[in-house]
């Protein structure tokens, strides 16, 4: 056959029916295989045996311009994943996007990822195409013994444009499966339920979370009617109307919006529910896509949390204290009550300008700052007896409480202010009306006590006055001879007589004994005098060092006549205990008040005393930093039904007319909310109790 007729042959063949073949094994290809590798795999060998080319490379470059794809050999059959960077001529024709030919083996170039063994290219054709790839690929095909015509160029031009439509056809695919996928693993695992109707309103996806908030299987629901299963029926007809509205146009007024909806469920409880819709076109109209989310338990918090709001507003506004709320770094109020802003005399407006720290009189600012350096490391802090000052400059005293909070993410403080004006002035009061009472029940046996030495100061007075006068009758006599009157006298016969009628041995004896029992009264009743005085210390307004062992015998001293016919009293007093700071009148008081009480608590036992005493005990120690005072009593012991309320006001076990009930409330107000200190006992029922004061040495004045 010439030449000429070998080409119409080949023009023919490759124009008609080779290419309708070609192109059916490829859709082919497309329907059979498994996934895009494969389908490269499947078209890259019909192409080969199309071609008669032995060798074939299709692929593309990727991001780091690595060739990445597959390489196929008829003969012998192999087929390589190829991941390489091209170079020469392979990168030239990538680049040039037009099919380049070489039909000269000298001018091939290396096969491009094949091992040496497969030999060199005779002949060699890269075809550029470019479809839904990471990058550019190209088809190449070499090794053909009919070579690479125009007409063979022309027809692997028209397979790449077929393979560029089925390559990107069947990555749609893929990734739509792939979506697809994902979607489901997404839906099917999500906390909330994911609904999908049709334009008919008919469900075509429920997943697992549906199943599990309506109760309904997907089986159960699908082709259903949405509105007719879940829809309580007084909503059915507003979901008809807007789903027709729906149905034309797509919008709707639950449409993009989230809605909260009531819902039935398949038992026939009603839940509230969250709805999210979204639009999406179809070819047969449009569906619609629902997120819905169960919100039963989080209106029932919502609701909790607003009564709980409603409470805290109550209290907050309410409350018979003073309550501030503000920010710890700057100490601005943000949230004041009704009840402070009567407190300092502030208007609501004006008070927001205000920060914490001007609220304090002078001498309190300082400790002020300190304590709200030191909350962030502490979390709360309690004072009692600060002092407050008002809008006009005036003070008043009150109690504080400061904890530390966290609100929007920023440190905060809570501070309580409790004015205690009145509690102080009842204080004052009770304090007086202790004191009063302790007057009246010491008076008499003050009296008593100082009664005894000056009735033997009296008859001894007297007695020295008798004794003067016989030795002043007798020392006139040996005179003049003349009376105090200036009368004449008898004169006695000698010195001697003048003192026959006078006992002198038992004058010279007695006037001494006289003289010292004087001055024993004298020095007893200047103890009394000066243990009243000690006593009586006045009340400081600013705590000052005082001598507890000395304040502790005076007291005993003037209460001697409550414990004198029931007890003995023994000290046992630390001489080196140093001074403690504090208020001494009213540790006196203190002190007094156990003493009675423990006199009392002995009587119980002992009765008048007549038959044996009981015994106080009173001893001072040091411990570290503290003094320690116990105040021991032999008496009834305190029963295990009142040990938790002895220090309540107004608690007694006394007879009426016997006791207030204030007694040891006044002693742990002092030494507790005073001194700082501590008040406990120990008590065993019909042994006795021992009251233990521990007091610091040094303290804030």
């Amino acid at each position: 056959m010439r030449a000429r007729d070998v080409q119409a042959v080949s023009a023919e063949r490759w124009s008609g029916g080779e290419l309708q073949r070609v192109l059916i094994a490829l859709v082919d290809a497309l329907r059979t295989s498994q996934g895009e590798a494969d389908l490269l795999n499947h078209s890259l060998k019909i192409i080969c045996e199309a071609t008669s080319s032995n060798i074939g490379w299709l692929g593309s470059l990727d991001a780091d311009d690595c060739f990445r794809g597959i390489c196929l050999t008829l003969n012998p059959p192999n087929r390589m994943a190829l991941n390489e960077k091209p170079d020469g001529i392979w990168l030239s024709a990538l680049k040039c996007g037009e099919p380049t030919v070489i039909e000269v083996k000298s001018q091939c170039p290396p096969p491009l990822g094949v091992e040496a063994e497969v030999g060199h290219l005779d002949n060699l054709i890269i075809v550029p195409f470019s479809y839904d790839f990471p990058g550019e690929g190209f088809l190449a095909l070499a090794n053909s013994p009919e070579g690479y015509s125009d007409e063979v160029t022309s027809f692997v031009r028209q397979v790449v444009r077929v393979l560029e439509t089925t390559v990107s056809h069947k990555q749609s695919e893929e990734r739509l499966k792939e979506q697809e996928s994902k979607f489901r693993l997404i839906a099917d695992t999500a906390r909330d339920a994911i609904i999908m109707i049709d334009s008919a309103g008919e469900v075509t996806y429920w997943n697992n979370a549906a199943e599990e908030l309506f109760g309904y299987t997907a089986d159960e629901m699908m082709g259903q009617e949405l509105h007719v299963v879940v829809a309580p029926k007084h909503l059915h007809s507003a979901y008809i109307e807007g789903f027709q509205r729906f149905q034309e146009t797509g919008t709707g007024p639950a449409i993009g919006k989230t809605l909260e909806l009531p819902a039935i469920r398949k038992d026939g409880s009603e839940v509230t529910i969250e709805l999210s819709l979204a639009a999406a076109q179809s070819h047969d109209g449009w569906h619609a896509i629902g997120v819905v989310r169960d919100i039963s338990e989080r209106k029932k918090a919502e609701a909790s949390l607003q009564e709980s709001e409603q409470r805290f507003r109550a209290i907050f506004e309410d409350s018979a204290d003073g309550i501030v709320i503000g920010d710890l770094e700057t100490l601005k109020f943000t949230m004041v009550n009704k009840k402070i802003l009567r407190m300092l005399g502030y208007e609501s407006s004006q008070i927001q300008h205000l920060c914490f720290e001007d609220i304090w009189a002078e001498s309190w600012k300082d400790k002020m700052k300190k304590l709200f350096e030191s909350l962030p490391s502490e979390g709360a802090h309690t004072i009692s007896d600060c002092e407050v000052r008002r809008k006009d400059g005036r003070s008043f005293h009150a109690d504080l409480v400061v904890s530390l909070l966290s609100l929007s993410g920023r440190p905060h403080f809570m501070a309580i202010i409790r004015d205690i004006t009145e509690r102080k002035a009842l204080e004052y009061q009770m304090a007086q009306m202790q004191k009063l009472q302790s007057i009246g029940q010491l008076a008499a046996g003050i009296a008593h006590e100082i009664n005894t030495p000056m009735q033997y100061i009296g008859d001894n007075t007297l007695f020295l006055k008798d004794a003067f006068g016989d030795i002043s009758r007798a020392l006139n006599a040996l005179r003049s001879g003349k009376t105090s009157s200036g009368q004449d006298v008898q004169r006695a016969s000698s010195p001697c007589d003048a003192f026959e009628n006078m006992d002198v041995d038992f004058i010279s004896e007695e006037i001494p004994k006289a003289i010292d029992q004087i001055l024993e009264g004298v020095e007893r009743v200047t103890q009394i005098v000066k243990a009243m005085k000690d006593f009586s210390h006045p009340d400081d307004k600013v705590a000052s060092p005082f001598d507890v062992n000395k304040a502790i015998q005076s007291t005993v001293t003037i209460a001697r006549n409550e414990w004198k016919y029931v007890a003995d009293c023994e000290l046992d007093l630390d001489p080196n205990i140093p001074p403690v700071h504090g208020f001494q009148g009213e540790f006196n008081q203190a002190i007094l008040n156990m003493v009675v009480n423990a006199a009392h608590a002995i009587a119980q036992v002992v009765g008048d005393g007549s038959n044996g005493k009981g015994k106080i005990m009173i001893t001072t120690r040091r411990d570290g930093n503290w003094v320690e005072v116990r105040i021991k009593d032999t008496g009834c012991g305190i029963p295990k039904d009142i040990r938790n309320r002895i220090f309540d006001p107004f608690f007694t076990t006394k007879e009426i007319g016997k006791g207030t009930g204030q007694g040891l409330t006044i002693a742990h107000s002092v030494i507790v909310e005073k001194h700082k200190g501590t008040l406990t006992f120990e008590t065993e029922e019909g042994k006795g109790t021992t009251f233990v004061i521990r007091l610091p040495i040094k303290r804030d004045a």
